[in-house]
């Protein structure tokens, strides 16, 4: 029997510059020719909207997409979310493409794997989707690497939730340890909280917002405590004069109780301040108290019309499946958990299904179809609604178990779909009275409803326990709490929009950077670190996202630390012409080295040589001085020799002449 041909790998570009995507289409056909490929666009226009087109990847099921940022950009950051998400995208690739550097973090933060600003270079574009979806497939490509013992900052961002008068709420994937002092970047102002320190509290890796690993509790600081010398005498140190040593201690204790005083002031000072500012900006941004979860494979309730927007009025998720242990849900803790059972079953099929149901329920029951395709598809789900309705049963109650192993936890648990069993006989059957049953199809303005009367409920059973303790204290002492309110029991709090600057921040780690090419890095740390994106500051500003360093591994223990590998993103074309350089520059640095010694050697040896000629010369002129000198005084010697012969001619004629 004939194996059937291999189903073509699906690649999607979302955006309308279609002759960038044909460049990228280019260098996959050339580079992966022996890959069966399919390359789908899907043009944005003024109408185009996030959810719709999520619609369209989950027909389409493709294996890389390309999200293109330049255009309807929010409606691409809502299908960045979407995708990002959602688990039956867990193993797709998602580049985000943008025209510049500074959207890159938003970009990011909506959920993109990696980040290009578009340029003239395509190699990343197409290098770090391969490796992140096709490892085993992926070309070894000959880079130029740099070799080097750096130790350089990794940069973790954070989301920042809300903040309150003495805390703020973040989450992030580094683990934190409990009651310690972590350096937090934020952007809250500097001039209400000058200092950047922070004290972890309550870290929890459920009840999430964004999509971390862990929540916290972060305590301001506010101000950084002076530093001070333990004993002031170490000012009087050389001072041999002891009136003066006192003096010189006494002036050392005294401004170190002015830095004191002064820090005691600043730090209430910045107290007040703060709570002030969030006072001020608490009623910006209301919280959505109530989470509404869907479970859809077809996502149906982006295809349908609603009354109103719940998305601004409670915080919504969509996901098409659940995860393991249905972490995806359980890890955000929704209120309400909406099912649609059998959901493969497309809008477009009810009706058949429906007398697929009557038929399951009364077998003397028969229906006549015209078109053979319906009447298929109708026998098929005859045949399946049985072992559908034992499978989905038994999914509820492996995710009611799971529920009830959760402290302090019962959210409702709305199915539709579910046709054979009753809100009642549910809740007896698993034990558990928070289950409601629809017969029919998802309806989200019936969900909307369970959210509006469950929101009502918990806000009206929060103010009756607040009157209640108000009471009770006012009745224990009139005086001290009489002039209590409900006011004063509700925590202030300013809930941050996820597009404003002051839901990111960053924490630093210190890590040694040892391999660089124009394309990735491998770095040694002694934590272990989530498969994420992280920043680089080093050798310029850009993005690393982990990946396995070895095939089913994601980092290799080498003499006590961890080896990570990081694909380079969230560059432009002038960015990588500045790593190519500085590649080349450490690549080359020891021959560089060598040549400068040996150019300084040189220099040196020539040096030497002039000086050597010069003394030379010096001790040339040196003897040829002396030498005329000599000459000089022989010539002098000459003539007196001859002047003293002629005296004694002149003496022994005169003594001739005085004996005559």
């Amino acid at each position: 029997m004939n194996n059937p041909a291999a189903a073509a790998h699906c690649v999607v570009y979302i955006g309308s510059e279609k002759n960038y995507f044909s460049n990228i289409i280019y260098r996959y056909n050339n580079t992966y020719a022996t890959m069966k490929w399919e390359f789908e666009s899907i043009d944005v226009n003024s109408q185009t909207n996030g959810e719709a087109l999520f619609l369209a990847l989950i027909r389409i099921k493709p294996r890389i997409i390309y999200i293109d940022f330049c255009s309807r950009r929010d409606e691409m950051f809502i299908l960045s979310e979407l995708v990002s998400r959602d688990p039956s995208f867990s193993e797709v690739p998602i580049i985000g493409l943008t025209d510049n550097k500074e959207s890159v973090r938003e970009c990011l933060g909506a959920g993109a794997d990696f980040m290009y600003v578009k340029g003239g270079e395509y190699f990343d574009q197409v290098y770090a989707p391969m490796v992140m979806a096709f490892p085993k497939k992926v070309k070894p490509v000959k880079f130029a690497k740099a070799k080097l013992s750096r130790e350089i900052d990794l940069i973790d961002d954070f989301r920042v939730g809300y903040i309150a008068p003495t805390y703020m709420h973040v989450e992030g994937n580094i683990h934190l340890a409990e009651d310690s002092k972590v350096f937090f970047n934020s952007q809250i102002p500097t001039k209400n909280i000058p200092s950047k320190r922070f004290i972890v509290k309550n870290r929890s890796d459920i009840n999430l917002y964004y999509d971390f690993n862990y929540s916290y509790d972060l305590d301001f600081v506010f101000v950084d405590e002076p530093e001070l010398e333990e004993d002031q005498q170490v000012d009087a140190l050389g001072v041999k004069d002891e009136q003066e040593r006192l003096k010189v201690i006494k002036k050392a204790k005294k401004n170190q109780e002015l830095m004191i005083q002064n820090y005691k002031n600043d730090y209430i000072n910045s107290q007040k301040k703060h709570k002030e500012w969030v006072a001020n900006h608490m009623d910006l941004n209301l919280e959505k108290k109530t989470k509404v979860v869907v479970i859809d494979e077809l996502v149906r309730i982006f295809s349908m019309s609603h009354e109103n927007d719940f998305r601004k009025k409670y915080s919504f998720r969509c996901f098409t499946k659940f995860e393991d242990n249905f972490r995806n849900v359980l890890k955000i803790r929704p209120s309400i958990i909406v099912y649609q059972l059998i959901s493969q079953v497309g809008p477009d099929e009810e009706e058949l299904f429906e007398k697929a149901i009557e038929k399951v329920k009364k077998p003397e029951v028969n229906h006549e179809f015209e078109d053979v395709k319906d009447k298929k598809r109708y026998t098929f789900f005859v045949e399946n609604i049985p072992s559908w309705q034992k499978s989905e049963m038994a999914k509820m109650g492996s995710l009611i178990t799971e529920i009830k192993k959760q402290d302090n936890y019962s959210p409702i648990i709305v199915l539709f779909n579910c046709f054979w069993q009753t809100s009642k006989s549910l809740q007896e059957s698993y034990m558990y009275p928070m289950i409601v049953t629809y017969g029919h199809s998802l309806n989200m303005d019936v969900v909307i409803n369970l959210a509006d009367i469950y929101e009502k409920r918990q806000d009206e059973k929060l103010t009756e326990l607040i009157k209640t303790k108000i009471l009770q204290l006012k009745k224990k002492d009139p005086r001290k709490y009489g002039r209590l309110n409900e006011a004063d029991f509700r925590e202030k709090k300013y809930f941050i929009k996820k597009s404003n600057i002051l839901s990111y921040g960053s924490i630093k780690n210190k890590i040694l950077l040892t391999l660089l090419t124009e394309s990735e890095v491998q770095f040694r740390t002694e934590i272990e670190l989530p498969m994420k994106t992280y920043r680089l500051d080093y050798p310029l500003p850009m993005s690393i996202n982990l990946v396995p360093i070895e095939e089913g591994k994601n980092f290799l223990e080498d003499k006590g630390t961890k080896v990570y590998r990081g694909i380079i993103h969230s560059i432009s074309e002038t960015d990588k012409k500045t790593l190519r350089q500085v590649v080349n520059d450490i690549l080359f640095s020891p021959l560089m080295e060598k040549r400068a010694k040996e150019h300084e050697d040189f220099q040196e040896l020539n040096e030497k040589i002039a000086q050597e000629r010069l003394k030379a010369k010096e001790v040339s002129l040196s003897d040829k001085s002396d030498t005329e000198d000599t000459e000089d005084k022989e010539e002098i010697d000459d003539d007196s020799d001859n002047t003293i012969t002629q005296n004694s001619d002149t003496e022994e004629k005169n003594d001739d002449q005085d004996g005559e």
